[in-house]
Parts: C-alpha cells; structure tokens; sequence
C-alpha cells in the first residue's frame, strides 16, 4: 500500500511484514514516523472532511482470525478509532459522503459491510447468495449505485445503495483488481489480470458492455478525468517487460 498526502507532504508505505504504517520524506526518503498495526496493512483511503487515513488491514496476512480498519490522524500519527471484523479478508472501500457512510468488501465473508463514519460501527451488512470473492469496488453517488466485481468467475455486480439490493449483475473479465467510475461518460472501468472490461450506465439499473480486451495482465489502473487518458500499469511476464498501457477513453 503506497500514499502521497500532499497536505503533510508525506508518503505513506503499508509494510505488511512488521504489521506498521511507515511514514516517509518524500524527498529524502527518510522514516519520519512508524505506526504499529495489529494486523497487516493492505489498503488506505484518505478522507479530506475529516482529514482521516483509513488503514484496511487483513487478518489473513498476519495469520489472525480477524481484520481491523483504523481511522488515523495524519496530524498525530496516532490510530483515534478502530473497527474489528470478524473475518479474514477485507478487499476495497470507498466512502459515500452524501450518506457518511463506508462501504467496505468482506471478501471471506461474501458480503458488502456498510460503516457509519460518525459512530465507526458497522450499520448493515449487504449480501447476495451470487457474491464470491468481492474485490474492487466504485461508487456512484448522483444515482445511489455500488459497484462490486467478484472473482472465480469475474462478475459486476450493481446495488442500489438505499437498499443494499443487487439491481443488475453481469459477466466481466476475471481477477478483477481495480475499478473506476467515470460520472462524464457514464461509464464503469475494471482491470484485472485477465483484460479490462468497461460498462457503460444506460440508466442507474441497466448497464452495457462496450468492450473487453487483454492488457498484459495489467491489474492496477486510473483515470485522468481531465486528459481522458486511462491508465494500467501491467507487471513483467514471459511475454512483456513491466510497462505502463496508455489509451483515450473517449468514447
């Protein structure tokens, strides 16, 4: 897990092996601070109105029975709350502001957990007898829709984050690792190892396939909203060197 927080110039580095967030100057690299975990860091989010790092941890990379999610202070460097799940493995958040709430994939568990951001408690928890290995997950919040991919086999899913019910699902490429929500376009990107697959929003409850094509086994990617330049950065294979793919999302 790498961060940059501009406001504190600071990269943060998720170090999983000693269970810590390691806080670094970006110009001379030197450690600054060390936050111990109790479990190992796997995810972050920085959320500006409360000027608040969430830290996902995993359970099952600590070879514990539970995972944790911490709300740290970049002023302090200290953990103000934390939340426990019951569970192993928690993949992908993303917060919904209009509703101050969090939601959160609970991968072992198949479900989708809805955290309140006032009170750090979990308020529902969203499941679906289809989910299997949820893994990236995007928001809409102007249509009040959740976007989920699970794993084995590759799965999108839509749920209508008023109810916590599944609205449309449909097949996409598998290993899904990132997803990217484009409000101008109306569109849904998701890369994985085996390609990206985009959808494109008809209404909040009918989705499309625009198109589905192999990118190297390139899992992480971005959007550029401004230059309209999408992004996926794919490792070294028997095919390739690691690289950066590079294509107009104009549509």
């Amino acid at each position: 897990m790498l961060a940059y927080l501009p406001k504190y110039d600071e990269v943060w580095v998720g170090d999983a092996s000693t269970r810590a967030m390691v806080i670094l100057d970006p110009e001379t690299l030197t450690e600054k601070a060390r936050i111990t975990l109790p479990t190992a860091p796997t995810a972050g989010l920085y959320d500006e109105t409360t000027d608040t790092f969430l830290i996902q941890n995993d359970g099952v990379d600590s070879k514990l029975s539970y995972s944790t999610l911490n709300w740290i202070s970049p002023r302090t460097h200290r953990i103000e709350h934390q939340l426990r799940f019951e569970a192993t493995n928690l993949e992908g958040m993303v917060i919904d502001y209009p509703k101050n709430r969090l939601y959160i994939n609970v991968r072992d568990q198949r479900d989708i957990a809805v955290v309140d951001m006032k009170t750090h408690q979990v308020i529902a928890t969203w499941e679906d007898a289809d989910f299997n290995l949820n893994t990236p997950i995007a928001l809409d919040t102007t249509h009040n829709r959740l976007f989920v991919a699970g794993r084995k086999p590759g799965r999108f899913y839509v749920l209508d984050t008023n109810t916590g019910k599944v609205v449309q699902s449909m097949d996409c490429i598998n290993i899904a690792d990132q997803m990217t929500w484009d409000p101008r376009d109306r569109r849904i990107y998701m890369t994985g190892s085996q390609g990206i697959s985009i959808f494109h929003q008809e209404t909040p409850d009918t989705y499309s396939k625009v198109g589905e094509f192999p990118t190297n086994g390139g899992k992480i990617s971005t959007l550029d909203e401004q230059s309209r330049l999408f992004y996926i950065a794919h490792p070294s294979s028997s095919l390739d060197d690691a690289g950066l793919e590079v294509f107009s999302a104009m549509p």
